[in-house]
């Protein structure tokens, strides 16, 4: 997975404090092979504060392969590491149990089912107050090879999840009329991934949708274009039959139409035109209307 050679490059992307959220790898032509996103956490009570550091690995087109949780005491001791798979099964855990008065600490392994498989006394290693900060800038370029920093950073852009459709109503309300169709068009924008909820990683952006229908015995038809929140997520799929460019996605929102208010209900299945950003899929919606 991390496979780096001479002349691929980083695009760094970093928090306010200067740790990275998001780290992208290209090859020397510009292709994008994998990339990582870093998610942290803090809770604390009157007697401990722990962060969580969540570091997510993906191949180019978005599909998961693994995923990484550090817990850190007071932001400084490693506690323990949580390894899982592409299906977000955890793996492995190693737990650091430090000893101040002997200065030493014990790293054990457990596996899946919550089994010691190892056990180590290691000499103890103090927090760095540095460890976790990095010198670069937000979004700077590294040139992987002779570690040069390029600043020319200003035109990165995180990537944006943009879908577009087209297409006819297939089932009607019955105070609609289905004899007189006419198409239905919309699109989608929304930062990929950046929401996470229950350890899911969800698309929160805006959608905005196109319509005209008839209405039964008259010859009125509601028409306009609804402006709705959608929130979509995508389904982790690994079947050796399946091709990883595969993407199934599901999308929920709500909000304002033409003359009342609406709810959206779609689900689309995709191909992955790799190594370019092109996707190509079909697309099926429900969308329910209330005072139209």
């Amino acid at each position: 997975m991390s496979e780096i050679k001479s002349g691929w490059k980083a695009k760094v992307k970093s928090t306010k404090d200067g740790r990275p959220s998001r780290i992208d790898i290209f090859d020397e032509k510009g292709i994008r092979y994998y990339f990582y996103r870093f998610h942290y956490n803090q809770r604390a009570d009157s007697v401990l504060s722990m962060e969580t550091i969540r570091s997510s690995y993906f191949r180019s087109d978005s599909s998961l392969v693994g995923r990484h949780l550090l817990y850190m005491e007071n932001g400084e001791w490693l506690r323990e590491i949580h390894y899982k798979d592409a299906q977000d099964r955890l793996i492995q855990t190693v737990r650091f149990d430090t000893y101040l008065e002997r200065d030493e600490t014990v790293r054990i392994i457990f596996d899946a089912t919550g089994r010691e498989i190892e056990s180590r006394i290691l000499p103890i290693s103090y927090p760095d107050i540095n460890a976790y900060r990095f010198e670069w800038k937000p979004d700077t370029i590294i040139i992987v090879g002779d570690v040069e920093i390029e600043e020319d950073t200003i035109k990165y852009i995180s990537p944006v999840l943009g879908v577009g459709w087209y297409g006819f109503p297939l089932l009607y309300e019955s105070s609609l009329n289905p004899s007189v169709p006419h198409p239905i068009f919309g699109v989608f924008f929304a930062p990929r991934g950046n929401m996470t909820i229950r350890n899911m990683d969800l698309s929160f952006g805006v959608e905005l949708i196109s319509y005209k229908i008839a209405l039964n015995d008259t010859n009125t038809f509601i028409e306009g274009i609804g402006t709705l929140a959608a929130m979509q997520y995508n389904l982790d799929m690994k079947y050796d039959w399946l091709p990883e460019n595969v993407e199934v996605a599901f999308r929920f929102g709500g909000g304002m139409l033409s003359a009342g208010y609406g709810l959206s209900l779609s689900a689309s299945v995709g191909y992955h035109l790799l190594p370019s950003r092109l996707y190509m899929g079909i697309y099926g919606q429900s969308l329910a209307a209330f005072n139209e």
